[in-house]
């Protein structure tokens, strides 16, 4: 008996090579060339003739002849057309985007015959059209209504329609596949769709801007379509439509979306078994009679996405530094000679390579090479870029990179459009790519862009970003201390403190390529841990206690988090009615950070295990945390959207082990190189400072300063920051957000924290109040409580044995005796500074003697001890 689900393609002739439109990026391309979707939606109709929701053969011939007229390259269709509708859309050069109708409006997760059935009509159209050379991509449900996803649990819902992209695949694993939602579904992502499709129907061009870049932040590094835009005319005017669409779809291309379908082709519209006549949303009336908005519409397909006017646009140098990268510097310099901007400047920085980087490079006679005579890292190669350059705007990209044909015009639209001094955008995986790199390509640590808002940046990755020239000189550009990672971080971080903001792009894309073994994996980390050092540093008030960054903004970026062990919080509005639901990104939590991180597995793990010679019941505690931490990234490996030809139980073992061994290597070369900072040796400057105090107080040291002079507080802040980074100290003064006035970076213990408060009194007298305050870092926290629990376990078993109390008692005692010396000297150093400082200004010191307090209370000042200081 045959299979009633097979039904056989009959085409005329073989399928052309490359006939299929395939995701490039944040685009699409055929045969290599880009491809911006220009549609129109078609239908339904009344039945015709074959009881189908299309007009007759001739009808629709006329109809396909008008679309070409408009300038239409795909047809958005909400029924499955007959085989002949398809024959004649590849007759007119029209490519058909077809929804799969199933029951999506019922609650089908409850019904296994309706669920059932919604799998059957998507492997019947899949056997059918699947390689026919009309079809561009399938939807798969339009609309799912919010109070289904309410009900059914939108992480059910999702893996539901995750399901009928494979089962579509499973058919043909070339044909697209996508749903199509709209702003109260707008957090029902299915992962495994090839491009993000949305309804949005905003008619203010501000809200509807802002709303396109919202839904370039949800759908990242695939492409955004919109599925239906629209105007009525008949609650309106005919011409106040062709004034709208012409503006959306002008907006929608600067918004960088891969291509938009105009809702409707003519206002014959059939629903529900009758036709709809109270809208008119149609760009030619129910007759085929044309309105204002065909031309308006016609108008704004005929223009060129890749036509780029000369007039005022800004001469951009690019700058690639490159080192030992023979592999990949021809492809990125491929890609960089095929850029469609008219004004550009190419600079490739050969940094002192010892294999044929040199020889490849001199082979492109379009190109200015910089050799540096030896490997000086990527921030003086850089540097030595834009002392080379001479456009108004400096791009980056890196030598394993190849750029997008539009990626510079991309860039510099949005520094032109908004007020912004720099810009960067994604840097997509290619599809060329083996089983390593798939798996680096999602495990954490890589090149990622922290969001502030939906176009604001807090920090943008080295291989795509451009600034203005005079904003790099403003800052010196990179710091040549960051020699391979860590200098986009701190440019960005720079810039922002002078006051400026730094931009996202979501159309200035690059192909990046990730590392393709291990071990480099592994080695590029412990370059990260050593910037994170560095940057810990420089900028102490912008990591928290654990060593690591605190970023203001989001990290849009999966593997970023260990996955969040809380349930997603979704707002939904009063009773599921919200119209814009925000979709809340996992969030890296406590929970899931420390079960992998190196302190746990030092000082619970390791020391367990070596105590287990002691009992046996350490050994289990020791199993468990290691337990603890496979699981943990098991579950991440699980979770992961991995590429398609790589979704088995091999590589999502690779990817686990990467996120194992990943905050491992990284927080060991953050502490190998925070240890060997030169402010380690800053305790030694205490015994200039030496008092009396000064082993009473162990953590805040409390100071008053009384002026009768022009001395002030904010002068007091001032020279004590400039004393303490004279002296080595890395400092960071108070941005806005901290509860501090000025943060001084203390090495691998802790930092200090100083605070001030200014009080009045009458002829121009003031008393400043200051505190030290000593913070105390992850490390330390890590290693007392790991000493503590010792000692903890060793007491429980003094009954046994009284030498286990000694073994557990003698840490805790030198490491704490060592580490309160150590920050004794931080304090009585800091301390010293600050009342040279104020004599300096010429304040007198009138604190109270025993004036010191973590623990303690301290009384104030009376009137006499004030009068006698005076």
């Amino acid at each position: 008996m045959p299979n009633p689900l097979r039904i056989e393609t009959n085409l005329a002739s073989p399928l052309p090579p490359d006939w299929q439109w395939r995701v490039d990026g944040k685009f699409f391309s055929e045969s290599g060339q880009r491809v911006s979707l220009r549609g129109v939606t078609y239908g339904p109709f009344p039945p015709g003739a074959g009881r189908d929701l299309f007009p007759e053969p001739q009808r629709v011939r006329r109809d396909l002849e008008l679309l070409r007229e408009l300038g239409c390259n795909v047809l958005r269709c909400y029924t499955v057309p007959p085989e002949w509708i398809f024959d004649l859309a590849q007759e007119a050069q029209i490519k058909l985007f077809v929804d799969i109708p199933w029951n999506y409006q019922m609650a089908f997760l409850d019904d296994a015959a309706n669920a059932a059935e919604a799998v059957r009509s998507v492997r019947r159209f899949a056997q059918q059209f699947a390689r026919h050379p009309a079809l561009f991509a399938a939807c798969l449900a339009n609309e799912i209504p919010p109070d289904i996803v309410r009900w059914s649990g939108a992480v059910r819902i999702s893996r539901f329609l995750d399901g009928l992209v494979n089962e579509l695949k499973s058919v043909d694993d070339s044909v697209l596949a996508t749903i199509c939602g709209y702003p109260r579904t707008e957090y029902l992502v299915v992962r495994d769709c090839d491009f993000m499709c949305f309804n949005v129907y905003l008619h203010e061009r501000s809200a509807f801007s802002d709303y396109l870049a919202r839904l370039q932040t949800i759908a990242g590094p695939k492409p955004l379509v919109l599925g239906e835009i629209g105007f009525d005319s008949r609650s309106s005017s005919e011409a106040r439509q062709a004034e709208h669409l012409s503006w959306q779809l002008d907006v929608a291309e600067r918004e960088s979306v891969a291509g938009s379908f105009v809702y409707s082709f003519c206002d014959e519209w059939f629903k529900d078994g009758r036709l709809v006549e109270d809208w008119a949303f149609g760009l030619l009336r129910s007759d085929r009679s044309k309105k204002q908005s065909f031309t308006a519409v016609k108008e704004a397909f005929s223009s060129s996405d890749a036509e780029v006017s000369k007039r005022d646009l800004p001469l951009v140098s690019i700058v690639v530094a490159a080192y030992n990268a023979e592999r990949t510097i021809v492809a990125c310099v491929e890609s960089l000679l095929q850029l469609v901007y008219p004004r550009i400047e190419l600079i490739v920085v050969d940094d002192g390579s010892i294999d044929d980087t040199r020889a490849l490079v001199n082979g492109f006679k379009e190109i200015r090479v910089v050799q540096l005579p030896v490997n000086q890292g990527l921030s003086a190669a850089r540097n030595a870029g834009i002392e080379a350059s001479s456009g108004e705007i400096v791009a980056f990209t890196d030598a394993d990179c190849r750029v997008d044909s539009d990626w510079v015009g991309r860039l510099v639209q949005s520094l032109k459009n908004d007020d912004f001094v720099g810009v960067g955008g994604h840097n997509i995986i290619p599809d060329e790519t083996n089983q390593v790199a798939a798996a680096v390509g999602v495990a954490p640590g890589g090149p990622i862009h922290i969001m502030l808002t939906d176009r604001v940046a807090e920090h943008i990755p080295g291989c795509n970003m451009a600034f203005y020239r005079s904003v790099l000189d403003e800052v010196n550009g990179f710091d040549s201390r960051f020699r391979v990672a860590g200098d986009d971080v701190d440019l960005c971080w720079r810039i922002q403190q002078n006051g400026h903001r730094i931009g996202f792009s979501a159309g200035g894309f690059v192909w990046h390529d990730r590392r393709s073994t291990v071990r480099a994996y592994l080695k590029q980390q412990m370059g990260y841990g050593k910037a994170e050092a560095l940057l810990a540093q420089k900028f102490p008030a912008l990591f928290n206690w654990m060593g690591d960054h605190t970023w203001k903004g989001r990290i849009y970026d999966e593997s970023a988090w260990l996955g969040d062990l809380s349930r997603q919080v979704i707002y939904r509005g009063v009773y599921g009615r919200g119209l814009f639901q925000l979709l809340p990104f996992g969030r890296t939590t406590l929970a899931t950070v420390l079960p992998v991180s190196l302190e746990f597995h030092v000082f619970v793990t390791g020391s367990c295990l070596l105590l287990g010679f002691v009992s046996f019941y350490f050994w289990i505690v020791s199993f468990l945390g290691l337990a603890t931490s496979t699981v943990l990234c098991a579950r991440a490996a699980w979770q992961v959207a991995l590429p398609r030809p790589y979704r088995n139980l091999s590589t999502r073992f690779l990817v686990c082990l990467l996120y194992f061994l990943q905050p491992v290597c990284r927080s060991y070369a953050r502490y190998r190189a925070q240890w060997s900072l030169p402010n380690r040796s800053v305790a030694s400057q205490s015994h200039e400072g030496k008092s009396r105090r000064s082993w009473r107080y162990w953590a805040t040291v409390r100071k008053r300063y009384w002026s009768e002079n022009e001395g002030d507080r904010l002068q007091l802040i001032e020279s004590l920051s400039e004393r303490l980074s004279q002296r080595g100290w890395a400092t960071a003064l108070d941005d806005g957000y901290q509860d501090f006035d000025i943060s001084a970076h203390v090495g691998l213990w802790g930092r200090l924290e100083f605070l001030s408060a200014e009080e009045f009194f009458p002829g121009n007298r003031r008393q400043v109040r200051t505190r030290l305050r000593f913070r105390w870092s992850r490390v330390t926290v890590s290693l007392f409580v790991g000493l503590i629990a010792m000692l903890t376990i060793g007491i429980s078993w003094m009954s046994e044995t009284v030498w286990r109390v000694g073994f557990a008692a003698v840490p805790v005692l030198l490491a704490g005796s060592w580490l309160m010396v150590r920050v004794r000297g931080y304090l009585s150093a800091a301390e010293h500074l600050l009342d040279q400082v104020a004599i300096a200004l010429g304040m007198n010191d009138v604190s109270p003697r025993d004036e010191f307090s973590t623990c303690l209370l301290y009384t104030s000042p009376s009137p006499r001890d004030l009068s006698t200081s005076r």
